[in-house]
């Protein structure tokens, strides 16, 4: 790039100091005659051009000509014309347009249509029901006290067993060698026990003699003590070698019945595996969960009324025999044991009861939702409702969806009672609340009459 002076104008090596004086005078009009003489003796080899629009740096080389000022423009003046007053103009458009915001396009959600039903206060009888399962009076889980491998189990399911019948066998052949191996170190440990004993007689009778020392007798009376304790200790190897050889040998302690079995033959168990599950008993009982709200106004002895789906032409009478002081799992909610009076050889462990308090016959008011519209996650069971301020947006009523955590009470045939977390007036979302979430906008739509 050539270099330039201060005043924007380009210099030549050559004759630096004539172009700052013609750079000078083009900047001081007053100056121009004198330029033009040394113009006319040709002393400048390079002369100041006026800024043309469009011309970047505002100069052009070339040689000075003897012309009178103003000076001759230069050949490209044209051509520079034509830049300032066409082609920037269009870069300028350009550049702004790029400049300009594009309009965004709105990626908002419109709001979610959802079926809502005003929450009212219906009646609900006094009795309360809680559904539960029906269980033998006592279960219990047998197993073999040793282990081994199972040979037989000759009881089905569902037999009636007495006390005292062969449930399962295990493998006795181990077990058997063991009492062997025993029954012969007891004989052993006897007959040593025995000579020990006959020596100490005859090392007493020589010590009375004084032929032997007391040294002597003392060793002899240690050494049959010592036999006469080995003696002991396996009579008691050989008992317990008896007692494993019969612990292969599943018996049933009481009478019940066989609910399941939990094992199969030729099967390698270990000590204290269930083998099969034994219901004892001739009660049967229902076993149910009570909510906390109504524990406090169980009573143990209180009479129920059990109703069972398998037995649905019966009505059972019950009492209540326990009552839990704290909740089962991580739920709010109480076990219950209810006894059923009444026996029927159709009721069996597993059916589905339901137990109902008896009726007060007095009616009070309650919320009573939809089950569906209730949800439940790891915080809890929960409703969503949709909160209005009545304003209406292209003829429809716009809302916003809130969770309300609510404690629920009795299922009955119109629905769920609910404790708390719902008012009368309230619009509950019964539709569409798995794909709600909290401040959500909604446009509610009421059910058709």
């Amino acid at each position: 790039m050539p270099p330039v002076n201060d005043d924007g104008f380009v210099t030549t090596p050559s004759s630096s100091l004539r172009c700052k004086l013609s750079h000078l005078a083009y900047s001081r009009v007053r100056l121009m005659p004198r330029l033009l003489r040394a113009a006319k003796l040709k002393l400048l080899p390079c002369r100041p051009v006026l800024p043309y629009p469009g011309s970047c740096l505002g100069f052009t080389y070339g040689t000075f000509r003897s012309v009178p000022f103003p000076f001759r423009r230069p050949r490209n003046g044209l051509r520079s014309r034509t830049v300032a007053f066409f082609i920037l103009p269009a870069l300028l458009v350009l550049l702004g347009a790029a400049c300009i915001d594009k309009p965004t396009t709105s990626t908002e959600e419109p709001p979610r249509t959802v079926r809502v039903r005003r929450v009212t206060l219906q009646a609900a009888a006094g009795a309360r029901t809680f559904h539960g399962v029906v269980q033998a009076d006592a279960d219990t889980r047998l197993s073999f006290r040793v282990p081994g491998t199972i040979t037989a189990i000759p009881v089905k399911l569902g037999d009636r067993l007495t006390a005292g019948t062969v449930a399962a066998t295990l493998e006795r052949h181990d077990f058997e060698l063991r009492e062997q191996h025993a029954r012969a170190a007891l004989d052993e440990a006897l007959a040593s026990a025995r000579q020990a004993k006959r020596d100490f007689e005859r090392i007493a009778a020589l010590f009375a003699d004084r032929c032997v020392s007391a040294a002597e007798q003392d060793r002899v009376r240690a050494r049959a003590e010592t036999t006469a304790a080995k003696a002991d200790a396996a009579r008691k190897q050989l008992e317990l070698a008896r007692r494993q050889l019969s612990y292969t040998i599943l018996r049933v302690p009481t009478a019940g019945t066989v609910a399941r079995l939990l094992a199969e033959e030729n099967e390698n168990v270990v000590a204290g595996q269930p083998v099969l599950l034994l219901n004892e008993g001739d009660r049967m009982e229902v076993r149910a969960a009570v909510p906390e709200d109504a524990v406090s106004t169980l009573k143990k002895s209180a009479l129920v009324e059990v109703t069972v789906d398998a037995v649905a032409d019966r009505t059972f009478a019950g009492t209540v025999d326990e009552i839990g002081t704290a909740p089962a799992g991580a739920g709010a909610a109480y076990p219950l044991v209810v006894v059923i009076a009444d026996e029927d050889s159709r009721l069996r462990p597993g059916m589905s009861a339901t137990v109902r308090l008896r009726d007060t016959g007095a009616e009070t008011a309650a919320v009573i939702v939809p089950s569906f519209a209730v949800r439940e996650d790891r915080h809890g069971r929960f409703v969503f409702i949709a909160e209005t301020d009545g304003a209406a947006t292209d003829g429809n009523l716009t809302a916003v969806a809130r969770r309300r955590p609510v404690a629920v009470g009795t299922l009955t045939d119109a629905g769920i009672e609910i404790l708390t977390g719902l008012e009368p007036g309230e619009l509950l979302i019964t539709a569409g609340v798995t794909l709600l979430a909290d401040g959500q906008p909604v446009r509610p739509a009421m059910p058709r009459p």
